[in-house]
This record gives C-alpha cells, structure tokens and sequence, in this order.
C-alpha cells in the first residue's frame, strides 16, 4: 500500500468506474421524467469506455485440511476462520448451498457448546465468481481447540453423513424468514448485481421446498471434492493448538 500514489487511484477509477458499467435501482413512487431529470444533473457528465475483461484467476485447488496460525497473545479471544471454495450466485446448486450453511451453524452451536458470548456464523455470500463457504468464529483460548475441531468435523460430516428432515426444515425456515425481510429494491439489487434471472424471486420458494436431504448431501460432496478446508487462527494460538485433519 505504500507505493500506491494518487495517480494509480485516479487512473483505476477512470479504468473501472464507467457509466456503461454501473445499474442504479429506483423503487417508490416516483415518475419516470423525474428520475431521468435527477439522474443526468447527477451522473450526465459521467463517461462511458471500454470495459476492462475480468482476468481473475481460480484459486489454487487445497486437496489437505489447511491450518495457518497467527500466534498474537496480546487478543484476549482467539478468531478462527475457515472454509473452501463455493459456488457463484447463479450456479443451480447455490440455494442448496444456502440451505447447507444454516445446517452447518445449527450444528456447530449444538456440538461445539457455543456459549452466549461467543460469536459464531457460517456465510456463503453471493458473488459472481465462486465465493467462500465459511465460518467465523470468536472463542475463548481455552475452548478454542475444541470448536476448531468440531468445524472441521462438521463440515466433513456434511459429506458422509445425510441430515435429518427436522434440521433441514429448520433450514429452509431460517433461509425463508431472512429472505423475507429483504426489501423490493434490495431483491431488485440482488437481481443486478449477481446476474441472476428476472424471475429467482418468484421461483425461489417452491425451490427451496424442493430441497431434499439427499440433495444437501450431494452438494456438500461437490464442495469437498473440490477443494479441502483451509482454517486461519488468530490470537494467543500456543503450540498445543493444532485443529483436528
């Protein structure tokens, strides 16, 4: 970051930032005419170009449990976060895999004995490319090796073991009350950003009802078989804390 100069700010935002290359989502009671008046006094002056192609490159595939230690005995709690390449928004299976993190969380505060102070949350946010299925965690030093230990074991069990229909409605029920506090313009957000079809908003409830525990099973197999999982633990760590392979 030191070498960055204002001069490779401005010329990222010229490259990048273009009026052909952004979407803005209106929503309310407003005229057509108005919003065109406010938008051009607004963003009229805002250049359109050439867009840069995407380049990004797959991460390099982690075929054994990965554990990196960041030992910093000054933190009072140890942060542990870990988890393996996922799936990109519109892939067909990426419901399934929201449906899959809430029964990885259910499961680690039930067999890793999270406490009222601790923070745990396992996330698999939308991205256009493959994102992260995760978890996050902050845990006191002395049970710190135990949760790390039943992550591991969770997210390994996801594969080999099918999960019972009382978790998996609980699931879907978790998913469906979250979805439903999303507001129109953030679905309409949602929409733009991540590619995804005109109708997922109608489609995603019977969908989601359509999810069997035979199908989170396969799922989990296809995350697993792709890539193992990578944990990073941050804190008073100590040479006695080694996660569970």
């Amino acid at each position: 970051m030191r070498t960055v100069v204002q001069g490779d700010v401005y010329d990222f935002e010229r490259r990048f930032y273009l009026a052909n290359n952004a979407g803005i989502v209106v929503v309310g009671p407003v005229r057509h005419e108005r919003v065109l008046r406010t938008l051009k006094l607004l963003f009229g002056g805002w250049v359109k170009g050439a867009l840069v192609p995407a380049t990004f490159r797959q991460p390099p595939r982690t075929t054994e449990v990965r554990v990196v230690k960041v030992e910093a005995p000054e933190i009072p709690r140890i942060e542990l976060r870990g988890g393996v390449i996922g799936l990109k928004a519109t892939d067909p299976d990426f419901l399934v895999v929201q449906v899959l993190v809430r029964l990885l969380e259910g499961r680690l505060r039930r067999d890793a004995s999270v406490q009222s102070s601790d923070r745990v949350v396992v996330e698999a946010p939308l991205r256009i490319l493959p994102g992260p299925v995760f978890f996050s965690a902050s845990i006191a030093p002395e049970r710190a090796l135990a949760f790390s230990r039943a992550a591991t074991d969770g997210f390994a069990s996801m594969a080999a073991e099918s999960v019972s229909l009382e978790e998996l409605s609980l699931a879907k029920a978790s998913l469906t009350s979250e979805r439903s506090t999303m507001s129109i313009g953030d679905q309409l957000l949602e929409l733009e950003f991540f590619a995804l079809p005109r109708n997922y908003p109608l489609n995603l409830a019977p969908r989601l009802e359509a999810v069997t525990t035979a199908e989170v099973q396969r799922v989990a197999r296809r995350l697993l078989t792709a890539n193992a999982l990578t944990v990073v633990v941050f804190g008073p760590v100590g040479e006695s804390f080694k996660p569970q392979t």
